[in-house]
Formats: C-alpha cells, structure tokens, sequence
C-alpha cells in the first residue's frame, strides 16, 4: 500500500471564462503549475478525468504528460478514478501507456458490478454496445440516474484517499450528477474534514463556491446550514477570489501544497 500523500485536482472549463477574459490556454497554465509544482513535492495526484475525452482541452492528459516526467515509476504517482460508464471506454492500450506512473481505479455502483465490471466497449456485444451507448446518450431518467449514483460514488472514494483537493472552474450547468461535480467534492470534504483550497478566479462552481463563503450567498444545495455550521474558524481568505478551507492537515503541510498560488 502506498504511502504517498494525494491531492485531488479538480480543475475545467467554466461557462464563465470568456466573461472573465479567460481562455483555455489560461486553464492549461494553471493545471500545469499545479501538476508540476505538486509532482516536484513528491505528493501524488488523484482526479476524476476521463482519458477518452477528446477535445483541444484534457485535463487528463496534460496530467500524465507530467507524471512521465516526474514519476518514481512506481505506478502510484496518479490515480484516475474512472466512474461507470467512462471506465468502458479505457483501452488495454491506454492502461499499458501509463502503468509505470498511473493507476486507473474504475468505479462501478454496487447493482451494476455483476453486469458491468468486465466489460469493455472495444469489445462488447451488439446488446452491450446498445445498452452502453443509450448511457452515453444520457436521455432517459434511467440512464440519468445511473450517471450520478456512479459520480457520487466516485467521489466519496476520491475523498477517502485524499488529504487535501484544490478545486478551480468547473460547469453549473449541463453536469451529469446530482449537483456540480466541484461543488459534491467540496461537500465531502467538508465533511471528512478534507482541507480544500478554492480558486474562484475562473469562474464556474469555484466562484460559486468562493462567493458563498465570502458574501453568504446561497448554493441552494440539501443540508447547506449544517455545512456552513462545520465551516466555523476554517475558512481564511487568502486572496480576492482564493479561499481555503483547513482541515485534519496541519497548516503548514497545507500550504506547502497551495502554495504554486499564493507566489
């Protein structure tokens, strides 16, 4: 068992980067100083990225290109916990690329493992293909709901591994899950006592975030009094829009790992 200690990283695009006169390749920036300035510290990085996304932006892979360099070569240096559908689309040939300094940590909700587990979309039945693509397509309440029981799942097993998560942009609409991925993050480690370091500069469920420990807006999420009860004398404002939340880590580990933002 490893003896690394993980960072969760979530970091995406917003809907309100052009706004904010952000582009893409500022994001690109920030995921790599983060990457780079943790991987340099010897901590290990944990993320939810989808290896098959194929765009101009993956956080995913600007991820690995850094751990390639980086790594110890032990195969502990990232681990990408992959939720249920996406964990189909992960190639034999994708796993091998990356086994020397990544670990794929496929997560499948309890009810589905039986039918799912070993399953692979490259080599799937005509019925499996079907069933699989109709998940992609995400249309009907079905499919919906199995969507976000496996992105909550993966979550709350990201927020058992970690011991801290620095979270940045983000979507607040059209996200697959109950909620805004960064935001159900940022719930559990409220609630596991997680340090979290807030970037709301990109916008996003970030700056959702930062406004409502900053200005006591509303996230109009269940339970909300009972999280902002668990937040006394945790939360500092270190800058405008980059706000952390301390936790069951001492301060001064804490920001050895936040500190690539506060240069």
């Amino acid at each position: 068992m490893s003896s690394k200690v993980y960072v969760g990283i979530s970091i995406s695009e917003s809907e309100d980067m052009r706004a904010l006169g952000l582009g893409t390749l500022h994001l690109q920036d920030a995921v790599v100083e983060c990457a780079r300035h943790l991987l340099q510290r010897g901590y290990g990085l944990a993320y939810g990225g989808d290896l098959t996304y194929d765009v101009h932006y993956n956080f995913a892979s600007l991820v690995l290109q850094f751990a390639r360099t980086y790594s110890g070569g032990d195969g502990d240096d990232i681990l990408n916990y992959s939720a249920f559908p996406l964990n189909t689309k992960i190639t034999e040939e994708m796993q091998a690329d990356i086994v020397n300094f990544a670990t794929i940590i496929p997560v499948i909700p309890a009810r589905l493992e039986k039918q799912w587990s070993n399953v692979r979309y490259e080599s799937a039945t005509e019925d499996q293909i079907r069933a699989l693509d109709r998940l992609f397509a995400a249309q009907d309440e079905e499919s919906k709901e199995i969507w976000s029981e496996s992105l909550t799942q993966m979550r709350r097993e990201m927020t058992e591994k970690i011991s801290a998560r620095i979270v940045l942009g983000g979507k607040t609409k059209g996200f697959r899950g109950k909620m805004p991925g960064i935001i159900e993050e940022t719930i559990y480690c409220i609630q596991h006592d997680v340090p979290v370091l807030i970037d709301g500069r990109f916008g996003g469920a970030a700056g959702k975030l930062a406004t409502w420990l900053k200005e006591g807006s509303q996230l109009e999420i269940p339970g909300e009094l009972d999280l902002k009860g668990k937040l006394k004398d945790k939360v500092s404002i270190l800058d405008e829009n980059i706000i952390a939340i301390s936790g069951n880590m001492s301060k001064e580990k804490f920001y050895d790992i936040i500190s690539w933002l506060l240069i």
